[in-house]
């Protein structure tokens, strides 16, 4: 059904979906402080106004390519856009945790982020950090404490760089060696806003 529906040829009556040329907008033109203008054209313009899945395409490729230019993620990743950083982390929070497990935070995090591990029910542990983020020792000692009394810590929430609030970058070169072999393999997804503050990693 997808590939038809993007065939302009194709008139499908169950998504919804008006046509283009009942659209409203037509092009968008928008001046900024400096009195530069960013204009949206027609074909841009008319993907604005469609559902999301057929409207995000270019949009997230151009984020993969900023991903992959400025950060050059190691193994497999992608990329999904949400409302705001807070939005993605409800998101895995709502999916990935059930009411009662273990999360790890550092000592000073997010408060919003607190706000919605709380209302979830979760049991959370705080790390120490110091100028270079989490201290890699400390987490290591409390996810053995927190093993020996047969915990197991679901995940771990962390923003390794532009800290909030304390604005420190983890040292992640200090950060990896004194976690193996002992430190359980993780998988990791990062939820981030527009300007790469805030991430969930599990």
């Amino acid at each position: 059904m997808i590939p038809m529906m993007k065939d302009p040829d194709f008139v499908n009556l169950v998504g919804g979906a008006p046509l283009p040329s009942l659209f409203p907008i037509k092009s968008i033109t928008v001046t900024l402080q400096d009195g530069s203008q960013v204009e949206l054209q027609e074909a841009d313009a008319s993907l604005a106004q469609r559902y999301a899945p057929f409207a995000q395409g270019p949009l997230i490729e151009w984020c993969k390519q900023q991903v992959s230019a400025l950060h050059k993620p190691p193994g497999p990743w992608d990329v999904q856009l949400t409302a705001g950083s807070m939005a993605g982390i409800d998101a895995c929070l709502d999916n990935l945790f059930d009411r009662g497990d273990t999360i790890l935070v550092e000592e000073f995090t997010f408060t919003a982020a607190l706000d919605a591990i709380a209302a979830l029910g979760l049991n959370v542990v705080t790390v120490p950090c110091d100028a270079g983020g989490l201290v890699p020792k400390e987490l290591k000692r409390i996810c053995e404490e927190l093993g020996a009394k047969g915990t197991r810590p679901k995940g771990l929430l962390t923003i390794p760089a532009a800290q909030n609030p304390t604005g420190t970058r983890l040292r992640c070169a200090q950060f990896c060696n004194p976690l193996q072999p002992k430190m359980p393999r993780l998988s990791a997804i990062s939820i981030s806003n527009a300007t790469n503050v805030g991430e969930l990693n599990l």
